[in-house]
């Protein structure tokens, strides 16, 4: 955007249009027989996500000792 004087003026608030999560930490990945699903450690929990879209579908969560 220029301003009337020809100056570039930039925005300084954005709009949050979304996050990426966190899908694995470390540990034992595991992928279904159909390979739609991939089961894997993320901190002390179980993610159960598909693997044509990355939607996760399921968390088992874990008990935190």
């Amino acid at each position: 955007m220029t301003t009337g004087d020809g100056k570039l003026t930039l925005k300084s608030c954005y709009d949050d249009v979304g996050s990426i999560e966190s899908i694995y930490t470390g540990g034992r990945v595991v992928q279904s027989h159909d390979e739609k699903l991939l089961c894997t450690a993320c901190n002390e929990d179980i993610v159960v996500i598909e693997t044509a879209t990355g939607k996760k579908l399921a968390q088992l969560e874990g008990v935190g000792y």
